[in-house]
């Protein structure tokens, strides 16, 4: 029978040919982040390493390598890293096996129309198949020579979606790895770039399309369908020397061409893959993971990062946050702001992507005038200028022989200095658990006032009065709050409104330009006698005193890495509280209204992956419902405080992760 297929899914039963190797599965974890994996007991192996020795069977060195591939990818939760991809393989680019990902993997070298190095006898390009890149993924190799002769070190291929040196696909997220693949079109934004991976068995027919990445353990060299391999002199060993191909299967062709594959040859760099029954020409043993299990286990690895986020928040605080209520989750950041009293729904973050800001309230209160307010008239109190096409010399009165006043007088500031922006209107940005970073806002304030013109003929002679003119004069308060710090450096503390908002007051406002305000004045209606390049500035004022701001309305979330956002997962990631656990009760545990999930009892909180959209599902609507984004029971969970097991198996009808609090 041909090799086993591994299931990387925990939740799905393992075939029989692998139940007797359970320990090993056990302890090589889906979380092998790091690199350090202990195989003492079973393979020899350091307790701080993965190791590849000459004595392990060729199912142990696979297992180690899918593992350790595994890890690698559930394991990029770096600002800057992207769960689900994959390393590249380590090929014959540099001449050499030295256990790091090369550039001969999707490098651009001889591009052709698909997207895909060309395939040139003198390419060492060799679509994404290499060995294992042991250096990059942690693991040590014992008693092996570099070309590695005797086929010891797996050899490995990788989808072009997933490697990590591939920009093509924009996102990489449950719904887009579901798509259909578009075939070969670069940049893509809602479907795989490239077609998938295959592997056929050996009667023809295929297992999967949808594959991630193929490993295969050669065995000694054969004289296999098509060549007989050698791995001595020169060139340096290639894939065929290797790998093996079988005959084409003879009911080859009274399969769909949908259900078979083109190639059955591991060396034929098709990006198709055979496993067979071992012979005497074919002795390769192969296993693979589907995209599919791939994203499982990257889902609950993200449904795990939000749940220590919020075990991390409520530590800090005291209790969770609010939660936004469930909506279309492209509107950002609104989609993810939290409204009190929600106890279910999308979850609130706080991204270094400049896109995550949100609308804030600001009240100020600066004090006394200090030696640095500045409050002037910014021009004449009799400002004088050309009108009447520059043939005249025009100023302006409040009467006949009265200057205009300072509009912005000491009085007048004062009551600025204390005020507030009545609406939501600032935009900030999460810094870090102290400190905001927000724009300038302005608003202004406007009334009719009208003037006395009086004028003269341009340079020369005396002002006479000529008529009377209406203009508005605007006010305009400027508030830039840039770099806004909590209070002696300390957290940012609850203003008392349900801990859906958090506020800050500090005691020093150094710095020019944190208020300002400046009147202008400018004539209206047609057949205005002046020259308008410019409106009149009739005062200005600011101010760098010492005083209070409170800042309202500041969102004060868990701090998530940037791809969060930039891979779209903040849009697949629902939540629920407990009520014992509401924000509203304080908190961050349950007594009598815990939730339950599968064997799990006493659960403050679950956090659920949506994963891709099902029939029927459409979560980019204004209408958008609970039943949009998960299945049952977890979409009627919150009524009935019990939700899905954790390790229920994803079907056709159901799409959801769950992850618990406390687990």
């Amino acid at each position: 029978m041909p090799t086993p297929v591994s299931s990387p899914d925990c939740r799905k039963p393992w075939p029989a040919g692998q139940r007797g190797i359970v320990l090993l599965l056990i302890v090589l974890s889906m979380l092998a982040i790091g690199g350090a994996v202990l195989l003492t007991g079973i393979v020899g192996g350091s307790s701080v390493e993965r190791r590849i020795v000459e004595g392990a069977s060729a199912d142990q060195r696979l297992l180690i390598a899918r593992d350790a591939l595994l890890g690698w990818a559930v394991g990029n939760i770096a600002d800057t890293e992207r769960p689900g991809r994959l390393p590249v393989p380590d090929t014959l680019q540099n001449s050499n096996y030295d256990g790091k990902s090369d550039t001969g993997c999707l490098d651009g070298a001889a591009v052709a129309t698909n997207g895909l190095p060309a395939l040139t006898t003198s390419s060492a390009n060799y679509r994404c198949i290499g060995r294992i890149p042991w250096s990059v993924l942690g693991i040590t190799q014992d008693g092996i020579d570099e070309y590695d002769v005797s086929g010891l070190v797996p050899w490995y291929a990788v989808s072009a979606n997933l490697a990590a040196n591939n920009t093509c696909l924009n996102y990489l997220n449950p719904d887009t790895v579901a798509a259909t693949p578009v075939s070969f079109v670069c940049p893509s934004m809602t479907a795989p770039p490239f077609p998938w991976l295959k592997v056929c068995d050996q009667t023809g027919k295929l297992l999967s399309d949808r594959v991630a990445f193929v490993l295969i353990m050669p065995g000694m060299p054969v004289t296999t369908v098509g060549r007989t391999q050698a791995r001595t002199g020169s060139p340096r060993p290639q894939p065929k020397d290797y790998l093996d191909a079988i005959a084409t299967p003879a009911g080859w062709s009274a399969l769909p061409a949908a259900e078979r594959c083109a190639t059955y040859d591991n060396a034929a760099l098709s990006n198709e893959f055979v496993t067979a029954d071992a012979t005497t020409t074919f002795n390769d043993r192969l296993m693979y993971v589907t995209v599919d299990d791939l994203m499982a286990r990257v889902e609950q690895r993200v449904a795990q990062q939000v749940s220590a986020a919020l075990i991390n928040y409520g530590s800090a605080y005291g209790r969770y946050p609010w939660l936004a209520p469930v909506g279309n989750p492209t509107s950002i950041p609104d989609a993810f702001m939290t409204v009190s009293g929600t106890t279910a729904g999308l979850v609130p973050f706080h991204s270094t992507v400049s896109a995550q800001r949100f609308r804030t309230e600001l009240n100020w209160s600066i004090g006394t005038t200090s030696t640095s307010d500045i409050v002037s008239p910014g021009i004449s109190s009799s400002p004088s200028f050309l009108c009447f096409g520059g043939i005249y010399q025009c100023r302006l009165r409040t009467t006949a022989g009265l200057a205009i006043p300072r509009t912005v007088t000491t009085a007048q500031f004062q009551a600025l200095k204390v005020s507030s922006v009545a609406t939501p209107s600032l935009q900030c940005a999460y810094s870090s658990m102290n400190q905001l970073d927000c724009d300038a806002y302005s608003y202004s304030q406007t009334q009719a006032v009208s003037y006395l013109v009086q004028r003269r003929t341009c340079c020369s002679g005396t002002y006479s009065n000529y008529g009377t003119y209406v203009g508005t004069q605007t006010r305009t308060i400027t508030i830039a709050p840039s770099g806004i710090q909590a209070s002696g450096g300390t957290a940012f503390a609850s203003d008392g409104s349900g801990f859906v908002r958090r506020s800050l007051t500090t005691a020093s406002m150094s710095g020019t330009g944190l208020l300002g305000a400046v009147d202008r004045w400018s004539p209206t209606g047609s057949g205005a006698p002046f020259d308008l390049s410019s409106s009149m500035q009739t005062g200005s004022a600011s101010s760098s005193g010492s005083g209070v701001m409170a800042m309202s309305n500041v969102r004060v979330y868990s701090p998530m890495p940037a791809w969060y956002v930039n891979e779209k997962w903040n849009e697949f990631i629902y939540a629920a509280l407990s009520p014992d656990a509401s924000p509203a009760v304080g908190g961050t545990a349950c007594s009598a209204n815990c939730f339950t999930a599968g064997a799990r009892t006493g659960l403050n909180a679950v956090v659920i992956s949506a994963g891709k959209s099902l029939a029927g599902q459409n979560r980019y609507t204004a209408g958008t419902t609970v039943a949009d984004f998960i299945e049952a029971p977890n979409a009627t969970g919150t009524s009935t405080r019990t939700f899905a097991d954790p390790h229920t198996a994803m079907t056709a009808v159901y799409a959801d992760t769950v992850s618990t609090i406390p687990r």
